[in-house]
């Protein structure tokens, strides 16, 4: 997509910090996903950018698609739910706080979101009734299709601008071959406040079993959306910002490939590194860059050692650099190469 007069930018966050752990509904513990990497693409406000960022996520090699497996990214559209909220009779004041009523649904069953919506949000039995009719729908171009034709959602503007970006957007995915990768989700809210068009979320899957008929989510990996509201906050000028972004829950991701590595009981190369090229005298250091150089060119991962060397199992002194030269001969950690 042209991004001429756009300004991309990734923001990569560096620091570990302290893991806190949530408790949800009692049922599982989850690592909260105190570091990501975050991706933003700022002043652009075609919706090819979005498309871009879910292409991110989804295209394989990628992180999330090797490890992560299985998964899919759902995606909706904050204009759609406001409007959805409009037609089925939820108060202006309170559409945030069932928005982040509706964005518990991954995590609890309908009826409990219910009771919530109605025992401590004051919402009325037959308006949640009439939420849950939309929000328990979920499917693909098809679903889109007849959203833009029910007998109220098609008398409300900005609902009906919803659905018509989310439609190219899966047009543009089928373009690039992943429309089968993304499902069109009602229930996905993502509850914070600034998100003003399309959001989505990378969901991990739990691979059926003879208990289950089909894949469940088990939790996010990644999300995001727009936000063209939230930078002009900031402009002295109020001006308007589009931005788009995602977040990827390194911390997350780390964890699950920690279990499987677990679950696999592989041996897994905790480094690339395949000869390691040191010496214990001080005047090497020409030999030993030549030894390294020799060995890239081969297409040997090579780590060129600067500590003290003596303790290791043997040693390379001067005499054996003429040896070492023709023969490869290495001396790790543990083992000698040859």
């Amino acid at each position: 997509w042209d991004q001429q007069d756009a300004l991309f930018m990734i923001a990569v966050s560096s620091g570990w910090f302290r893991s806190n752990w949530t408790v949800q509904e009692q049922r599982y513990r989850q690592r909260s996903r105190t570091s990501k990497f975050a991706c933003c693409i700022i002043a652009t406000p075609a919706p090819p950018s979005q498309l871009g960022l879910i292409f991110f996520t989804s295209q394989k090699p990628s992180t999330l698609t090797e490890v992560c497996r299985p998964f899919i990214s759902i995606v909706n559209d904050r204009r759609i739910l406001d409007g959805m909220f409009a037609v089925c009779g939820v108060p202006d004041i309170k559409f945030r706080t069932i928005c982040s009523t509706v964005d518990k649904l991954d995590k609890m069953a309908w009826e409990d979101v219910k009771n919530e919506m109605v025992g401590e949000k004051g919402l009325a039995p037959e308006i949640a009734d009439h939420i849950g009719g939309y929000v328990r729908l979920h499917g693909g171009l098809s679903l889109i299709e007849q959203l833009l034709q029910d007998p109220k959602l098609s008398q409300n503007k900005l609902a009906q601008e919803g659905l018509e970006e989310v439609k190219q957007l899966f047009k543009y995915l089928d373009l690039f071959g992943i429309s089968d990768q993304i499902s069109f989700d009602l229930s996905l809210a993502r509850g914070l406040d600034y998100y003003t068009g399309v959001i989505y979320e990378a969901i991990l899957l739990q691979e059926p079993n003879d208990r289950m008929e089909e894949s469940v989510g088990v939790g996010s990996v990644a999300g995001g959306g727009r936000y063209d509201g939230l930078v002009g906050m900031f402009d002295p000028k109020g001006r308007k910002v589009p931005c788009v972004g995602v977040s990827i829950g390194i911390e997350r991701v780390f964890s699950i490939m920690e279990q499987k590595m677990e679950a696999s009981e592989e041996k897994i190369r905790t480094t690339e590194t395949q000869v390691l090229v040191a010496s214990a005298q001080k005047k090497l250091l020409e030999e030993r860059l030549k030894l390294v150089s020799e060995l890239w060119d081969s297409g040997i991962k090579v780590h060129l050692n600067h500590i003290w060397i003596k303790p290791i199992i043997r040693i390379l002194g001067r005499e054996k650099v003429a040896v070492a030269r023709q023969t490869y001969s290495f001396f790790c950690f543990n083992r000698v190469c040859t």
